[in-house]
């Protein structure tokens, strides 16, 4: 199954605009400046649905089955130790629910994220079983 993702975050985490679309239809969403409230709409084929979600600072966006969303969710956290995390948990039907989960990491770029292990590079970019990166420029080859 195919989504379309844009997730735009601020250093540190901070969101400041996602834009997701699955099977189920079309999010928009962002948190206000002040991180008091979130606001966006819903469209499936039954309509619009609008959002209003009260919000607060530090709060993050979970997408469960995202590697690259779990990368962001773990991105400037440090290498170790446990901690409560809040966040807006949005499912594939684009219903965000609003709850803490429990974040473990354990060095070397390993997270336990709510019962789910996550793996980022020393760049903060998921590994994937079976996945390969390369650059799209190669740092070896300089400009003129």
């Amino acid at each position: 199954m195919l989504d379309d993702l844009l997730l735009e975050v601020e250093p540190g985490g901070r969101l400041t605009r996602l834009e997701l679309t699955t099977t189920a239809g079309q999010l928009t969403f962002h948190p206000e400046p002040d991180e008091r409230s979130a606001h966006g709409n819903v469209v499936t084929p039954e309509g619009i649905r609008h959002l209003a979600l009260s919000w607060t600072p530090g709060r993050r966006v979970e997408l469960p089955w995202s590697p690259i969303a779990d990368a962001v969710l773990v991105a400037d956290m440090g290498g170790t130790g446990a901690r409560d995390l809040a966040v807006a948990t949005i499912g594939r039907d684009l219903s965000p629910r609003l709850r803490s989960i429990s974040v473990t990491g354990h060095g070397s770029g390993r997270w336990l994220l709510d019962g789910r292990w996550v793996e980022v590079d020393d760049d903060g970019l998921p590994q994937l079983a079976g996945g390969s990166a390369w650059p799209l420029e190669d740092p070896s080859v300089r400009p003129g």
